[in-house]
């Protein structure tokens, strides 16, 4: 028997140049006014979970996966101003840049690159007897591959460049 989530999400997919979901600009403070308005323009009336969200106030938690910087923008933003706890999913390129605002509880969590989202489907499959198939699982053996095409090209290219550097003496 498969069981619901217990909370509710709101999946909100598009920015616009690099201006995220909810902009973090003072005269913005109504997440409605946001969306229906300035981004999206969808009318957040009819999802009957977001009748009673306001401001970032009303939210248990926000979540930012993103490929970039935005999740620092809700860190400085959004979190003192509202006191909302702030997660992220970010690509593993910046899980350095990121890390220090986890240590120090700025971040409530971090999903790094692709192996934190394959340890996510694990968790939620087992928790919540999600089923179905699991894209972060599978793609970890193609990156695997790939990381391993890469070493060997490099073990390569050094025994190329120290064959050739010992001929020239």
């Amino acid at each position: 028997m498969r069981r619901r989530f217990p909370l509710g999400i709101v999946l909100v997919t598009g920015l616009l140049g690099i201006i995220p979901f909810f902009c973090p600009h003072p005269i913005v403070q109504q997440v409605d006014d946001v969306i229906r308005n300035k981004l999206l323009r969808i009318i957040t009336d009819t999802l009957q979970m977001m009748e009673d969200i306001n401001t970032y106030s009303d939210m248990g938690l926000l979540v930012s996966i993103s490929g970039g910087m935005c999740p620092l923008w809700y860190v400085a933003y959004a979190q003192p101003r509202f006191g909302i706890k702030v997660a992220c999913g970010i690509t593993a390129v910046f899980v350095a840049d990121f890390f220090p605002y986890l240590q120090t509880g700025q971040f409530s969590g971090m999903l790094c690159g692709m192996k934190g989202a394959a340890e996510y489907e694990e968790l939620v499959s087992k928790k919540w007897d999600v089923g179905g198939r699991r894209k972060a699982a599978e793609g970890m053996s193609s990156q695997s591959i790939a990381h391993i095409a890469i070493m060997v090209f490099v073990i390569l290219g050094n025994i190329g460049y120290f064959a050739v550097r010992r001929r020239k003496r």
